[in-house]
């Protein structure tokens, strides 16, 4: 049976390593830290339903200040705080979050990547990438399945 590694196989799983690291650190402006960047992240799982309408701009003694770009959304995200705390406080390792206030102002706009510009298949892709989709009888999963693959054999390419 072989042995698994145990080195941190993706980027989450080093900055897991690294924040569990400075949890369990004699420092204590260290520690605080890691739990802020803890609560960061609990946030930004949240999903983009609320991160593209709120920033999480304080974290203070388990108040959080979230900064919320149209009126609308802030009456919204009201009505969901109890359920934006409970879902923050499973997501850490012990519930922090102890309340959220919100107000409204000018967000920072968050840029988007652009997109990557997908190389051209070889004629061998393309007869592969077709050849599965074939095999695929709905006609919504084929088309689904082929733009997926065609993708992924498109963003392999070299410069």
């Amino acid at each position: 049976m072989a042995k698994r590694s145990q080195r941190p196989t993706a980027v989450g799983d080093v900055l897991a390593a690294i924040l569990s690291n400075a949890e369990g650190s004699r420092e204590t402006r260290t520690r605080e830290g890691a739990l802020t960047v803890r609560i960061y992240r609990a946030f930004d799982a949240l999903g983009p339903a609320i991160t593209d309408h709120a920033d999480l701009v304080q974290v203070r003694g388990g108040v959080l200040t979230l900064l919320v770009d149209d009126p609308t959304w802030l009456t919204e995200l009201g009505f969901l705080r109890p359920e934006i705390m409970d879902r923050m406080n499973r997501g850490l390792p012990r519930p922090m979050v102890t309340e959220i206030r919100m107000r409204h102002g000018r967000r920072a706009r968050k840029k988007k990547p652009a997109p990557k510009a997908m190389a051209k298949l070889t004629p061998r892709e393309l007869e592969v990438v077709e050849g599965l989709g074939a095999q695929i009888r709905d006609p919504e999963t084929r088309d689904a399945v082929m733009r997926a693959a065609k993708r992924a054999l498109g963003t392999k390419k070299g410069p």
